[in-house]
């Protein structure tokens, strides 16, 4: 499953993420940023795949603008 991260700038493409490529980074504490793009249910499974190895993880929105389609996705992983 490939998942796009959010742009960090408006010129620039967003890049994708794997599962594999996100486990591997969330060795300790880590934010990802996700783009609106994405569904929601491959997120979820990031988000349980977590849980499933006893890992703490939260997902949410965050809104960065006065419309609701200006948000993106975070995944906090402890």
């Amino acid at each position: 499953m490939e998942l796009k991260l959010a742009k960090i700038d408006h010129n620039v493409e967003s890049n994708t993420i794997t599962l594999e490529e996100i486990i591997k980074a969330a060795q300790s504490e880590k934010f990802f940023y996700f783009a609106q793009e994405n569904k929601e249910k491959d997120l979820q499974k990031v988000l349980q795949n977590f849980i499933d190895k006893n890992r703490f993880a939260k997902l949410s929105k965050v809104s960065y603008g006065l419309d609701e389609k200006d948000f993106v996705y975070e995944l906090h992983v402890i």
